[in-house]
């Protein structure tokens, strides 16, 4: 959210945060991206690309086919 209120693009600040940042760790493989065979999908309740504070709103939690939680 620092990096859109400072300016960035929400594309381009969702990418930083999650794909590119995988990437830098050496963790592109696996972590990232919300895809088969990644690591753990988080499910928000919102579009974070028009509203990122749904980011701080997730619905699900998913790792490695497990419900990890859910608000429902």
């Amino acid at each position: 959210m620092d990096l859109v209120s400072g300016g960035m693009a929400a594309a381009h600040a969702l990418a930083t945060a999650t794909s590119v940042a995988a990437r830098a760790c050496g963790l592109g493989d696996r972590k990232g991206r919300v895809r088969t065979g990644y690591d753990a999908d988080l499910v928000v309740d919102g579009d974070p690309f028009t509203d990122m504070a749904a980011l701080s709103r997730p619905d699900v939690t998913v790792l490695g086919g497990q419900v990890l939680s859910s608000r429902s």
